[in-house]
């Protein structure tokens, strides 16, 4: 049967719709093109043991000379920690000091780093060993005297806690040519090597939401330095063909390497819970643990990083981490699974209180209900009891506080499953750039105060959407402007245009337009954020253009006029119903699919497939839009999300005249801002699941 509907969406689409039943897709949630066939994927050498794992973790908040273009960061040490946490507690990595080395601050020399890598990584590996390396701080470039980079005669280089970029202290930075010589060495030993960079060299300095991590180039030219390991061979062997994305790579070898952006990319952070993480740390962190909780089917480094191009992009769309080398298909960490069941462990019992090793970084929230099991409970399912319930008063980075809501028993080691999440009011942070000099902002500041969501940002970070009155200098002279918190997404970034159009000081409605504005975006961002990535409801989503290119499996890049067909597939053993709604950079959150007066209930194994078209309004140079699916187990109505471009016009009217289910209250929420009471908030996990793509239009 084929049903065929047309229209145009806001912004970026033309819809026709056809349901077909067949062959079921192959690759799950994430998906794509690059997932590993059966039997192809890289084979990791385990079961390893414990000691063959070996970490060195390196992260720069405090640079000794910050006032030589390098300025100190608030994250890089907290990437540190969390990676830690991530590869003791679920990847088995012993925290005896001896296979865990983590240099932060002064440690993080230039000789520190090097001598580090070779005495605890290199002389230390063997063939069976998995090993990480991590760098979060600053990059930078410096001039190139060997004369390898012909694209630009710089070298990439990762700046150290001595490091200086002007006189008279010297330049101590470790060059990329330096890097893959260590890289080249620890990749003949072992083929299980994951590196990770969140850093960047784009040689910009940035004002914006997040602090970027790139120093000022050093234009100095730097001295001849000797190999590290006195030979010019490996060095020879490692750079021998083109570059690719990212200089910070080995040649020939066997690894994964993860950066934070591309080469020419700004690496951002990020404020969660009041401090500050590189956003593609967070976002990786999270990801493996979220992928983790599944323990279906094995997760490899693809399956992670498209999530985490989705995150990363959704905040700083000019940000696009990268995820090279030849392992990109192997299982994370070298694990066929990355934990033995969606649990996490109690580590401290209490009179009325216990506390879980998982916090904010895991997703638990407040209000959050957990079931309790047995200590060594392996199985979750049905038939196995419960001997207790648990609610989350309390969340740190990693860990977190509960009180005992019922039964006995509980004790340390005992496991514990996420029942019911709460979704925590949806905080939209606004930053009112000079509001001391502008009584027009004053005022708009005093109409948002009314809306508890909404929060005002002091500190010229951190926040979500910026407001500022135009200047000679940061025009247009006599508006008010809005822009986004990623810098180069503001007004002047090509391939996004204007988010708002800039309201006249002079306009009689000034102020109550750019209130509607502001709560439009919080709106947006509020839908956006609801995740549930539940292993229990396995869709299939894809995109794949209709030329046949190859493309990743999170963003599809289609030209102006370009069709492409999105392939969703319920790979579940229970029917469920899907819809997939549009979130477009103009601010509109539309119905692709189905109509809003359908429920489109898909049986296990049946296809739908929506087909799109690419379309980039006049004025503009492309568009970015974000395809979010909800799966559900109930039929679910998702009117009350749909609002117009925040250019013009008004939220559609919310459907009225039903009680809602608990899942519909939590939409309703977010459309809001806010929720009536926390109970309406908590909504069973097993009943629904989401999933996001993303399709980038370009003339």
């Amino acid at each position: 049967m084929t049903k065929n509907t047309s229209w145009r969406l806001a912004i970026a689409c033309i819809l026709v719709v056809f349901v077909s039943m067949g062959a079921v897709s192959c690759a799950g949630i994430p998906d794509g093109d690059d997932a590993p066939p059966a039997g192809d994927a890289d084979k990791p050498a385990l079961p390893a043991g414990d000691a063959d794992k070996l970490a060195l973790l390196v992260g720069i908040d405090d640079y000794r000379y910050n006032d030589t273009g390098i300025s100190d960061l608030r994250g890089a040490k907290n990437d540190v920690a969390i990676m830690k946490e991530l590869l003791v507690t679920s990847f088995g990595f012993r925290d005896d000091g001896r296979h865990i080395r983590v240099l932060t601050d002064g440690e993080a020399t230039r000789d520190g780093i090097i001598t580090a890598f070779k005495e605890h990584l290199i002389d230390k590996a063997n063939r069976d060993s998995i090993v990480v390396f991590q760098f979060s701080g600053h990059g930078s470039r410096l001039p190139d005297i060997d004369g390898d980079e012909t694209s630009d005669n710089l070298d990439e280089t990762l700046v150290t806690h001595d490091s200086s970029h002007g006189a008279p202290h010297p330049n101590r930075d470790i060059t990329d040519d330096e890097i893959n010589e260590m890289m080249a060495r620890l990749t003949a030993i072992t083929p299980h090597v994951t590196f990770i960079f969140d850093s960047c060299h784009s040689g910009t300095t940035t004002r914006g939401a997040g602090l970027a991590r790139t120093a000022t180039p050093d234009t100095r030219i730097p001295p001849r330095r000797r190999p590290i390991f006195g030979t010019q061979a490996t060095r020879a062997t490692t750079r021998g063909v083109a570059e690719g994305k990212n200089d910070l790579r080995p040649e020939n070898a066997r690894y994964v390497l993860i950066s934070g952006s591309a080469a020419h990319e700004r690496s951002h952070e990020v404020v969660q819970g009041g401090m500050s993480y590189g956003v593609m740390t967070w976002n990786l962190v999270r990801s493996i643990r979220e992928a983790g909780a599944s323990a279906i089917t094995s997760v490899t480094y693809r399956d992670v990083m498209d999530r985490v191009t989705i995150d990363v992009g959704s905040r700083f769309p000019a940000q696009h981490p990268q995820l090279e080398g030849p392992g990109s298909n192997r299982y994370v960490f070298d694990h066929k699974s990355l934990v033995p069941a969606p649990s996490v462990s109690i580590s401290e019992v209490r009179a009325n209180t216990v506390t879980l090793k998982a916090g904010r970084v895991h997703g638990v929230t407040e209000g959050s209900i957990y079931a309790v099991y047995a200590p060594r409970t392996r199985s979750f399912g049905e038939g196995v009891r419960p001997i207790a319930g648990i609610e989350i008063i309390e969340v740190g980075v990693t860990t977190s506080k509960a009180r005992v809501i019922g039964g006995r028993g509980i004790e340390t080691a005992s496991r514990v499953v996420e029942w019911e999440h709460n979704w925590p009011d949806a905080g939209f942070k606004v930053h009112f750039m000079d509001v001391d000099r502008s009584r027009t902002l004053r005022k708009i500041r005093d109409e948002l105060a009314a809306y508890r969501h909404i929060e005002e940002q002091k500190q010229a970070s951190g926040y979500d959407l910026l407001l500022r009155e135009g200047t000679e200098k940061q025009g247009p002279k006599g508006f008010i402007i809005t822009e986004f918190g990623d810098p180069a997404t503001g007004v002047t970034a090509p391939a996004m245009g204007n988010f708002s159009p800039p309201v006249g000081i002079g306009d009689k409605d000034t102020v109550s337009k750019i209130v509607k504005q502001v709560i439009r975006w919080a709106r947006w961002f509020n839908i956006r954020g609801i995740e549930n990535p539940n292993p229990g409801i396995e869709i299939g989503f894809r995109i794949k253009p209709a030329t046949g290119k190859r493309t990743d499996a999170s963003v599809a890049t289609l030209s102006d006029g370009e069709e492409c067909t999105v392939e969703i597939t319920n790979k579940s053993k229970d029917p469920v119903y899907v819809a997939l709604l549009d979130l477009s950079s103009n601010g509109s959150v539309a119905l692709v699919f189905p109509s809003r007066r359908e429920q489109i209930r898909l049986s296990p194994g049946r296809k739908e497939t929506i087909t799109l078209k690419g379309f980039v309004p006049e004025g503009r140079q492309g568009v970015r839009d974000i395809l979010k699916l909800f799966a559900t187990t109930e039929p679910t109505n998702y009117g009350l999300l749909m609002q117009q471009a925040v250019r013009g016009g008004a939220p559609l009217p919310e459907t009225r005249g039903k009680s809602r289910s608990p899942l519909e209250e939590l939409l309703a929420n977010a459309a809001r801002g806010t929720a009536r009471n926390p109970k309406a908030k908590t909504v069973k996990t097993g009943m629904w699941t989401t999933a996001e793509r993303v399709i980038e239009v370009e003339k």
